[in-house]
């Protein structure tokens, strides 16, 4: 909002500011600043009208009709004040004279606010004056506009009337020349200075600079700086809307910070033990589901001779809790199963070459399933490099056929290891999340340690799928940059093509032109 000044000094430029010919439309940071100064009490009513009307006697019709908009502002938000300068028989005669010499858009303005008026005050005995001017005009012949019971509503808050006492209201001490009598520009009651001491501002009343105060009142205004729950009376609202089923209910939902924190961290805490509750169910449903598919031998592994001891890798053995992960990471961790599946897809020497014999003479390499009956290969030498160590010549060239034809490991396995890791980490924040709200250590906490366990150990596998995907990256790259050269390599054949055989074209001309010269 502009800062127009205090005192008559700020009215009059506001005043100015508010009518100036050049407005298309009300300036309302001038009216508002003008409302402001009637309420706080730096300028008198009587001054502030008497200006008013100063502005709509002035031949300018826009700068009357703005005047008009003011003076309708003031009236509705300004209080008994202006109410009592506005409805006497001099204003109403000088509202009625101008009426007469005013265009039809000031006219209509003039008449609509003397209407307005007359149905606000009907009921007012002090203001009965408006309505009998009203009624008047009315009578010879004036045609007033369509009344909207919306203009006419008046109700704001505006500071009490002084109340001149012979002693404190608080203390009760008499004043005298040595006790000065103070007014409170909140409750109007008068004080002495000792109760009184405190200023403050006062929105509801539109007074926005430090004013004298009591104590009680100044107690009031300063609650909601405390975070203290706000009352009728203190939250200048309407009070339409104080009275109304909805405010009401407003104030039994409100709550404190502190209840209102506490019962998050208590949905939490219910929430993190549902879930985990939750989880265990199901893995005990689904557990023995996945124990007997893991305990069953495929076929052809049923001969103890056909196997192989793995070296099992040296180092301190992490104890895992079960309860704690999912059918997909205790499937993934489970060791039996994954030498099992690689036995599986692990073919023998012997049939290999058998295979690969008719494969070679009928030029067909179409790989086809086998059984293994040999032991599987090292688990850090290639698949590829250990069936070559088991055949001839011969099987040598079908054996990357079969390498593609059989996978080292699929996308249903890293699908599925993805899904497990992603189902550890969910387990791992939220049992974290679970300590937080309980104020427990995380050190003491086996679960978590087990489960950061875990996924230390599937790092660099994950480490490995993404430095694979950045080679296959880099190999479709390469392979887009040949492209891109073949494509350059074939225009610039076609453009030398073409100059070829225009040379051809034209060297038959030349011997022609020399001899018929």
């Amino acid at each position: 909002m502009a800062n127009f000044g205090t005192g008559k000094s700020g009215f009059n430029k506001a005043l100015d500011k508010g009518t100036s010919p050049q407005l298309t439309e009300p300036d309302w940071d001038a009216i508002i600043f003008i409302c402001d100064l009637i309420r706080s009490g730096e300028i008198k009513a009587k001054y502030a009208v008497d200006g008013i009307m100063k502005k709509i006697s002035l031949d300018n019709q826009n700068s009357a009709k703005n005047a008009l908009q003011i003076l309708e502002s003031i009236v509705k938000n300004c209080g008994p004040t202006v109410h009592s300068e506005v409805a006497n028989l001099s204003f109403m005669e000088f509202m009625k004279n101008q009426s007469k010499l005013k265009t039809d858009s000031v006219k209509a303005k003039i008449l609509e606010l003397i209407q307005c008026w007359a149905f606000a005050f009907r009921d007012n005995s002090e203001y009965q004056v408006v309505t009998d001017t009203f009624n008047e005009m009315k009578n010879t012949g004036v045609s007033f506009p369509t009344l909207r019971e919306a203009d006419a509503m008046f109700t704001s808050e505006v500071p009490p009337q002084w109340k001149e006492e012979e002693s404190c209201f608080a203390c009760r001490t008499d004043f005298g020349m040595l006790t000065r009598r103070h007014h409170c520009r909140a409750c109007g009651q008068s004080f002495c200075s000792k109760c009184s001491s405190k200023t403050s501002t006062i929105p509801k009343f539109g007074i926005e600079k430090e004013v004298r105060v009591c104590d009680a009142c100044y107690a009031k205004l300063n609650k909601t700086k405390g975070g203290a729950e706000v009352t009728d009376d203190e939250s200048g609202l309407p009070q339409e809307y104080l009275n109304s089923p909805l405010y009401k209910q407003s104030l039994t939902q409100r709550k404190s910070k502190e209840e209102i924190e506490e019962e998050e961290q208590l949905q939490l805490a219910l929430a993190i033990s549902q879930s985990e509750a939750e989880a265990k169910d199901q893995e005990k449903r689904k557990r023995q589901t996945f124990m007997s598919l893991d305990a069953t031998p495929p076929a052809g592994m049923g001969d103890d001779s056909s196997r192989t001891v793995v070296a099992q890798p040296t180092g301190p053995k992490i104890e895992l809790d079960n309860d704690l992960m999912t059918p997909e990471l205790q499937k993934y961790l489970n060791r039996n199963y994954w030498e099992q599946r690689q036995k599986e897809t692990t073919p023998s020497p012997a049939t290999s070459t058998a295979q690969t014999q008719p494969a070679q003479n009928s030029r067909s390499y179409e790989p086809v399933a086998t059984t293994p009956s040999a032991p599987p290969p090292s688990q850090s030498e290639p698949l590829y490099s250990s069936i070559n160590k088991y055949t001839d010549k011969n099987s040598l060239q079908t054996a990357p056929v079969e390498r593609d034809a059989v996978p080292e490991e699929s996308d249903a396995d890293k699908e599925q290891f993805m899904k497990a890791m992603s189902s550890s980490i969910d387990v791992f924040v939220n049992r974290m999340n679970s300590d937080s709200v309980r104020g427990r250590s995380i050190i003491n906490d086996s679960a978590v340690q087990t489960l950061f366990a875990t996924l230390q150990n599937m790092h660099p596998q994950l480490l490995s799928y993404l430095q694979a995907l950045e080679d296959k990256r880099s190999h479709y790259e390469s392979l887009q940059d040949k492209l891109a050269q073949l494509r350059d390599a074939r225009d610039a054949l076609t453009s030398l093509r073409d100059e070829h055989a225009e040379k051809r074209r034209i060297e038959p001309r030349k011997p022609r032109e020399s001899k018929s010269k």
